[in-house]
């Protein structure tokens, strides 16, 4: 290959690779240790707050949901608000959706984040009852 196409090629490269490297998204806050769980809710609010994006939702009973220590206690439904982590695309919903979202709890540092949200339809039945 001549020199001239094998500069091209490598600043072709190059560009990909930075590209790719610019558009990822942000790191989560939450930590290796942390516990996940997918559940159902209804969008509350939505708040554009300093720290980014936040939902506030009334959420399913977490039958296995652990506490700091690791022992199951479960958590009854609920109202509260969960900061929407990078790359979610919370902005879409809106009071009264209907949801299943998945979220982390990092014990370890204190944190909780919204992972990733999917709409429901309308008429989609929610228990809110205990765990």
């Amino acid at each position: 290959m001549p020199s001239c196409l094998r500069h091209r090629f490598a600043c072709a490269l190059l560009a990909v690779a930075l590209a790719g490297a610019c558009s990822r998204a942000p790191a989560s806050t939450l930590g290796p240790a942390a516990r996940h769980y997918t559940v159902r809710g209804e969008v509350v609010r939505v708040a554009h707050e300093a720290g980014g994006l936040s939902l506030l939702i009334h959420h399913e009973a977490i039958p296995d949901f652990v506490d700091r220590s690791g022992a199951p206690v479960g958590m009854a439904a609920m109202t509260m608000p969960f900061p929407a982590g990078p790359g979610v695309a919370a902005a879409e919903v809106r009071p009264g959706d209907k949801i299943r979202f998945r979220f982390g709890v990092d014990w370890e540092r204190n944190t909780t984040e919204l992972e990733s949200i999917e709409r429901l339809p309308p008429d989609t039945a929610l228990t809110f009852g205990k765990p």
